[in-house]
């Protein structure tokens, strides 16, 4: 073998061996959160109108539970190269949000309300989840952590397995369609009568709580504003066009809050049952 020969193998084997070493953590590329178990649990236990089957999800939690131990292994603040934007970071802890309560409901079911389960509304502040190895409450995630990306669809997005709460999506949320989803989620909360309800006869505004306890949220969007029956503008680009019309054609127009309903988003409760029925 002469010289030139000798080179060409050593160099080919140098370039074999640099092929075969690890890349190392820092430069291996970094996948995002997969959220398709959580996804699969929405599909088999939420039906159509947001209701959830807690009874069947309770006798198979294998999945939502897995869920649960990912979200406990990762997070947007414990590893934030899997959240690279926004849109990633806030689907995860919407989908948190909405994962620790079903299982919250599903370690304490049969219930009548999330009420029911400790006392004091002991439900949002006293059990603790594990998101990216940090204990936190319900409550301390939505007002610590999702309220402050000045977001307020998130209040169409969270759901805290009530009935006066939005309807729970079928579908897990994801960075690459999260406009579009939370876009989807508020119109369908604000064009239920449940929610906003203009009684022409009275002259009256009937809106859900949430618009009343989170108004700051909406006001957000309206600068300048800080009156909370300014929310009303909020609306108005989300209502069908002639509910819209309905709205804008009110003078001095009164707005009444409807009581929260606490009752759970059940598929067992009847009155439920014979509504979907109807429909």
């Amino acid at each position: 073998m002469n010289f030139m020969t000798l080179i060409k193998v050593l160099t080919t084997l140098v370039f074999m061996l640099l092929l075969a070493i690890p890349i190392s953590a820092s430069t291996r590329s970094t996948k995002a959160f997969d959220h398709s178990v959580f996804h699969n649990v929405l599909q088999k236990y939420v039906n159509e109108f947001g209701y959830v089957d807690y009874a069947k999800l309770k006798s198979n939690r294998i999945e939502l539970d897995s869920y649960i131990e990912a979200l406990a292994q990762v997070s947007p603040n414990s590893s934030p190269s899997l959240f690279p934007d926004k849109n990633s970071k806030l689907a995860y802890w919407i989908n948190a949000y909405n994962a620790f309560t079903l299982r919250g409901v599903i370690d304490n079911y049969p219930t009548k309300s999330v009420r029911d389960i400790h006392a004091l509304y002991g439900f949002f502040w006293r059990i603790k989840f594990n998101a990216g190895g940090k204990k936190m409450s319900l409550r301390a995630l939505e007002n610590e952590i999702i309220r402050k990306f000045d977001e307020p669809r998130i209040h169409f997005a969270i759901v805290c397995a009530s009935e006066g709460c939005p309807r729970l999506s079928r579908e897990a949320y994801v960075a690459e369609r999260l406009d579009a989803q939370l876009e989807a989620q508020a119109q369908k909360f604000i064009n239920e009568e449940r929610n906003v309800r203009i009684d022409t006869k009275t002259n009256t505004l009937h809106m859900s709580k949430i618009f009343d306890w989170f108004a700051e949220d909406f006001l957000v969007t309206l600068p300048g504003e800080k009156d909370k029956k300014q929310v009303t503008k909020y609306l108005k680009p989300y209502l069908s066009y002639s509910r819209r019309q309905t709205l804008e054609g009110l003078k001095n127009i009164k707005i009444e809050y409807t009581e929260y309903d606490w009752r759970m988003n059940d598929q067992a409760r009847q009155d439920i049952v014979k509504n979907i029925i109807k429909k």
